[in-house]
């Protein structure tokens, strides 16, 4: 488990002097596997440095800005200069590799697609993709050669090589991702209808549908939404309420019996919920 304190100020200079050669171009560009570095440049309140992750192996907790998600690798996360970024916590075997660039280097081509980003809905709230594997094996690659890059440290070019190698990786994702978006949100919403049907009474809290699907629980929201006009919770909660009407009507089971059946604590508790939900209590419904 990882915490760590927030920082005001942070030297960004001495980060890159500390870094190998071989893992910085100047004071625009580095790239580590270092958690612990990861976490102290975004906790801070620089201004001037852009963050790309690719999380390789292993399941993290991190928070950006105030909310918190759950995610197993391998996926992607960007976090540009606005964004309060923490990881919270991560399984023994976690790995990830990240690239921080300057302003400077977000000029031009890369600064385009950054602008680009800030415009699209998708990407502007959940800046961060869980891979399928055609999309580990593109992102893994070009990191890849983003490293090569990096430790080629007598070529006077290799600067721009990296933004123009960044800039084309980044269009080729996206332009795949924007293509195959509306289907891969379909499986997730129809997953998510299949695991509920099993799992309704069991699993209450939508963080475990969406850690089961390989998503954040935030991201499984904005599928429902854009699906089914709904959250994950408010299907939840309506499935077990569909059930809880079923018995009522059609079962001899006391309601107290209900309640238990439907894993709640007390009677008074499965009432109280069932009538903020339909607006009447389960004994009215019954009579």
């Amino acid at each position: 488990m990882l915490m760590q304190d927030s920082v005001s100020y942070i030297d960004f200079k001495k980060i890159f002097d500390d870094s190998e050669e071989c893992r910085k171009i100047g004071y625009d560009a580095m790239y580590s596997n270092d958690i612990e570095i990861l976490n102290t440049i975004s906790n801070c309140d620089n201004k001037n440095y852009f963050t790309f992750i690719f999380f390789e192996k292993g399941e993290f907790v991190f928070k950006v800005n105030s909310f918190e998600y759950r995610i197993t690798a391998p996926a992607i996360l960007s976090i540009s200069f606005d964004v309060k970024f923490e990881i919270l916590s991560y399984t023994k075997e976690a790995s990830l590799i990240f690239f921080v660039s300057s302003n400077s280097l977000r000029k031009n081509l890369f600064n385009t697609f950054i602008d680009e980003l800030s415009v699209e809905t998708k990407i502007k709230y959940f800046p961060f993709f869980v891979l399928d594997e055609e999309g580990h094996s593109f992102i893994f690659h070009h990191v890849e050669d983003m490293k090569s890059i990096f430790s080629d440290t007598k070529n006077p070019y290799r600067l721009n090589a990296l933004k123009y190698l960044m800039s084309s990786a980044f269009y080729q994702f996206f332009y795949k991702l924007y293509n195959h978006s509306e289907e891969n949100d379909y499986g997730i919403s129809s997953k998510f209808l299949e695991l509920l049907e099993m799992k309704f009474v069991e699993w209450r809290n939508s963080k475990l549908y969406a850690k089961h699907l390989g998503v954040s629980n935030g991201h499984l929201d904005f599928v429902l939404r854009r699906k089914m006009k709904k959250t994950a919770k408010t299907l939840i909660d309506e499935r077990i309420v569909k059930e809880a009407k079923h018995l009522l009507k059609e079962s001899s089971s006391s309601i107290e019996q209900i309640a238990k059946d439907l894993g709640f604590s007390s009677i008074d508790v499965f009432s109280r919920f069932f009538k903020r939900i339909e607006g009447v209590s389960p004994s009215k419904l019954r009579e």
